[in-house]
Order: structure tokens, then sequence, then C-alpha cells
């Protein structure tokens, strides 16, 4: 709240409820309006995860949500699940910076 990245009366809590539900995106954002994280594309999502249809979105899920919240790059923390390509050719750059899910990054 000190920093400004919190207003109670500005914050949209449907929006937030709706986009922080796995099959919606999985997105929060960490410091508002720069940096969100998210649980991350795949190409092929599993079916039936839980009662829900599928587990996981694909990059296409992600682009119009991403134009939405005004998103310009994705960094990729963890092993290539998804084509890069996809962000890329609708304009949202895209980095690679791997390092083993549940390890602390170098």
């Amino acid at each position: 709240m000190k920093l400004g990245w919190y207003s109670f009366k500005d914050f949209d809590d449907r929006e937030y409820e709706y986009y922080e539900k796995l099959e919606n995106g999985d997105l929060n954002w960490i410091i508002p309006k720069k940096f969100m994280a998210l649980m991350g594309p795949v190409d092929e999502p599993s079916e039936d995860f839980q009662g829900y249809e599928r587990m996981g979105n694909t990059p296409e899920d992600y682009i119009q949500v991403f134009k939405h919240f005004g998103v310009t790059r994705v960094i990729r923390l963890n092993e290539a699940k998804y084509d890069k390509q996809k962000f890329v050719d609708n304009d949202i750059n895209h980095s690679d910076l791997f390092f083993i899910d549940g390890s602390v990054p170098p």
C-alpha cells in the first residue's frame, strides 16, 4: 500500500477472482500493471483434471488476455511446454530464463 500498488477503492475483486482461477489462466499481478505471474501455457492441455474440462491454457488462450492487460513480454522460467513463436507472432516479446521448478534462480 505504501508503494501505491494496491488501492482498496480501485481494486476489482471480480476481475481478480475470475483470473486467479486455473481455468481462466491462473493470473496474479505481482506488481500491478508491471509484473504478472501465471502457471504458464501449454501447447496441449490435459483433459479432465480435478473436474475441469482441461488442465492448462494454450498460448492462444493467453494472447487476448495479455493484450487486455497490456502485457508486452513473457519470460518463461521453466521447461518449454509451448511454442514461444505464438506470442512473438502476436507482438508479445518472449525470453527464456530457465531454472528448475522449485529451485532458487541463480
